[in-house]
């Protein structure tokens, strides 16, 4: 019984996002070009240096990861917010870009003290909720100041080519469930999905990841 439930509870984020590349597909269609210019968009918004632009290209890319994302409007928010319950998985992320070009070639400890602060706020809003949070910077810097470097503590920094990596990934995945996928036939959706399950994480991905 517990290797069972192991394996249930493996599935439940593989499961939750072929629903979502569903909608997806229902959205846009298997055939013809809106799927591709709706791709080329997001890729567009997440090799954007406007911040605007990037903070959509993230929520895009979480949604489309099956995570409820969205832009805080809050003062001093963080850009983006990931939040997913998969079974008895929930997770919440947080994301503060650092994506302008700009005279200073490191991350400050400004930047990292941002980032603490919006790990601090998710945390006091899911934490006694049972989300396991954390905090992260995208950048395409890649070095630290001294002092921003004495107190990252548990903030983790992604490359943004890293997130632009994973999109390309998630569009392969999308695109190869999308040439066997059909709107009214439910068995070839099965088969469709049978062909990239292999390529689905298990729960708990992005935490490990982090």
């Amino acid at each position: 019984m517990p290797i069972i439930s192991t394996e249930i509870a493996r599935d439940d984020y593989a499961i939750h996002l072929v629903r979502i590349f569903d909608d997806i597909l229902e959205r846009y269609g298997d055939t013809g070009g809106r799927f591709e210019k709706w791709c080329e968009s997001i890729t567009d918004r997440l090799q954007s240096d406007s911040h605007a632009n990037y903070q959509e290209g993230l929520e895009n890319l979480g949604k489309i990861l099956g995570y409820h994302a969205y832009r805080p409007r809050y003062g001093t928010a963080t850009d983006c917010l990931w939040r997913g319950v998969f079974g008895n998985s929930r997770e919440v992320v947080t994301f503060e870009a650092k994506i302008e070009h700009k005279a200073s070639q490191e991350i400050s400890a400004s930047d990292i003290g941002q980032a603490h602060n919006q790990l601090s706020r998710a945390l006091t809003e899911y934490g006694t909720q049972g989300y396991t949070v954390r905090g992260t910077i995208v950048t395409h810097l890649n070095l630290l100041a001294r002092d921003a470097e004495a107190s990252i503590g548990p903030i983790r920094i992604f490359a943004k080519q890293d997130i632009f990596a994973l999109w390309e990934r998630v569009r392969l995945v999308l695109s190869l469930y999308r040439d066997r996928w059909s709107l009214h036939d439910i068995p070839a959706r099965m088969a469709a999905a049978q062909t990239i399950r292999a390529k689905l994480p298990a729960t708990g991905w992005l935490m490990r990841a982090i």
